[in-house]
């Protein structure tokens, strides 16, 4: 994706987009890094294949609107494990709602910045994102909520 958003930002010109491409590829690199060799190449090859297939393509076809509202489906597509998890499980262990809303925030300076200088569709992909993100820290929240509700209090001597 982030490849995506690095040709997307040089194609309309956008210091902002590409900037933000540049800097964010050493983490990127680093999560990679930090994956086992086979973990690596299904991942890089999954997720090539998932943005050849959602944005590359109907972006060659279409143009970069089409290819950014492919984009968006793959943004919600891959939060929906953490969403189902959440949905099925009566508590949301090992879910970090700060790290949700932290996320949520970024997306919603991007959103905005998207919305400022008529990128209409790049707001779009966005505001999915943000639903989605919000969403998760929203229900992850309340799970937390009910688990520290059932914990029992200890009297204390």
């Amino acid at each position: 994706m982030s490849v995506f958003w690095l040709a997307y930002g040089t194609a309309v010109h956008s210091p902002e987009i590409v900037t933000s491409s540049i800097v964010g590829a050493p983490f990127m690199i680093w999560l990679l890094v930090l994956l086992d060799a086979t973990q690596r190449r299904e991942g890089i090859a999954r997720a090539a294949g998932s943005v050849t297939a959602v944005a590359v393509l109907p972006g060659l076809a279409f143009g970069w609107n089409a290819g950014l509202l492919g984009l968006g489906l793959l943004i919600v597509a891959t939060r929906m494990p953490q969403l189902l998890q959440l949905v099925r499980a009566t508590h949301a262990h090992g879910v970090s709602t700060s790290s949700w809303l932290l996320g949520a925030s970024g997306v919603a300076l991007w959103l905005m910045y998207y919305a400022l200088t008529d990128k209409t569709f790049a707001a779009i992909t966005m505001g999915a994102a943000l639903s989605t993100n919000l969403f998760i820290a929203g229900l992850a929240c309340a799970r937390h909520r009910v688990a520290r509700a059932r914990r029992p209090v200890l009297a204390v001597a």
